[in-house]
């Protein structure tokens, strides 16, 4: 919220704020300084994107409990999933409105900080072979007749959409909704 001086206030009273010009240079100021924020987060964060309807939108932003089980929506465990860009998380939004029916769907925003992001148990099966990564989703994935026992706490994996990141419940407070 912009901050607003005694003559800057006058000047809205007497005018409604209209076309003014101190106005218009609180709204600059105003935008910068979002401008500034998303920079330092960027320097500061890795983002992520993910498409939530509006019961699980507000559970992210509170505690995170109780993470769907199903496994169309907890296939490699119990956790926040996300997309590696924006246009693929519109793309896969895009495609549960248009194909699926669904509706009310969000585009949340997610970081974690670079250093512990480094630190997590993690695995890039897009680094793995299809045979390899095959063998991976039959022990490991649900829909897939697997389990979720993995021990890891990030996954990164790729669909038709993009690129999926799957983040363990157990890091969820090491995670920051914007």
């Amino acid at each position: 919220m912009p901050i607003l001086l005694f003559a800057d206030l006058l000047t809205l009273t007497t005018n409604g704020g209209k076309n003014d010009a101190s106005v218009r240079n609180h709204n600059e100021f105003y935008e910068q300084q979002k401008e500034n924020n998303r920079r330092r987060i960027e320097e500061e964060d890795i983002l992520f994107y993910t498409v939530q309807n509006e019961a699980n939108a507000n559970r992210l932003r509170t505690t995170g409990y109780p993470f769907p089980s199903e496994p169309n929506k907890s296939d490699i465990g119990e956790g926040v999933y996300s997309w590696e860009t924006y246009e693929e998380a519109l793309s896969h939004k895009s495609h549960l409105e248009n194909n699926r029916g669904v509706a009310g769907l969000e585009i949340m925003v997610l970081g974690i900080k670079k250093g512990v992001f480094a630190n997590l148990l993690q695995k890039d099966l897009t680094l793995l072979s299809d045979n390899n990564r095959e063998i991976w989703h039959r022990r490991y994935a649900k829909t897939w007749g697997g389990v979720p026992n993995h021990g890891l706490q990030y996954i990164r994996r790729a669909n038709r959409f993009g690129f999926e990141h799957y983040f363990h419940h157990s890091i969820f407070h090491l995670l920051k909704f914007y």
